[in-house]
């Protein structure tokens, strides 16, 4: 089965090139190609990407708050940056990001990529097939998994991952919340102790899992 890919760059011959690349893989294809990163995130929900190929720097909205709203939208996602600036990366594998690929692309480099993309997915239809047992002879685990949340937040916390949920960046739950941006970051903490996670994605995805949210 083909793996779907959408890839974002607002310089088209950027954009053409790293197309040209997927494809050529012949175990992924491009489902969607944008110079507009707002219209990509309009799609995602009917395209449900299982790859991203993000460009940083882009007038609409940068390539890491795309990856951080399209990710609230589908967790599963697999990021991959490609960029022209080096000074990202951290915050990029913040976001558990599988790559953070450097321009001028070398076909050798992105191949690297696309076999990383290739075992990841892998290890999660391995891993999904296991659950599928598991819930199938009625583990004890997934039982347990049932069971309602002890998980206790308070109001403002819950409204800080209420709204990262939706996709909203830290600077924008701060003005939204007539609160500052420090103040945000304490919630966050709060909020990933008691959650025991240690990143907004894992808290947005175990806060559904516990029905939070």
């Amino acid at each position: 089965m083909m793996i779907k890919t959408i890839v974002l760059d607002d310089e088209w011959y950027n954009l053409e090139e790293v197309c040209e690349l997927v494809e050529k893989t012949g175990f992924m294809q491009v489902t969607g190609k944008y110079m507009n990163p707002l219209k990509a995130l309009e799609e995602a929900s009917t395209l449900c990407p299982q790859v991203a190929f993000i460009d940083i720097e882009m007038p609409e909205l940068d390539g890491l708050t795309f990856a951080e709203r399209l990710l609230a939208i589908h967790p599963e996602v697999m990021i991959a940056f490609i960029t022209s600036w080096n000074q990202y990366a951290v915050q990029a594998f913040e976001l558990s990001a599988l790559d953070y690929v450097m321009k001028p692309i070398k076909e050798e480099r992105f191949l690297k990529l696309a076999e990383k993309i290739q075992a990841e997915i892998s290890r999660k239809e391995q891993l999904s097939y296991a659950e599928q047992v598991l819930s199938l002879y009625g583990s004890q685990s997934s039982s347990s998994a049932a069971q309602p949340s002890n998980i206790s937040l308070t109001q403002r916390e819950m409204q800080v991952l209420t709204l990262l949920s939706q996709g909203l960046t830290q600077r924008e739950i701060a003005e939204g919340m007539y609160l500052s941006i420090s103040s945000i970051k304490k919630y966050l903490a709060g909020i990933y102790t008691k959650l025991s996670v240690n990143n907004k994605i894992s808290a947005v995805q175990k806060a559904r899992e516990a029905k939070i949210i």
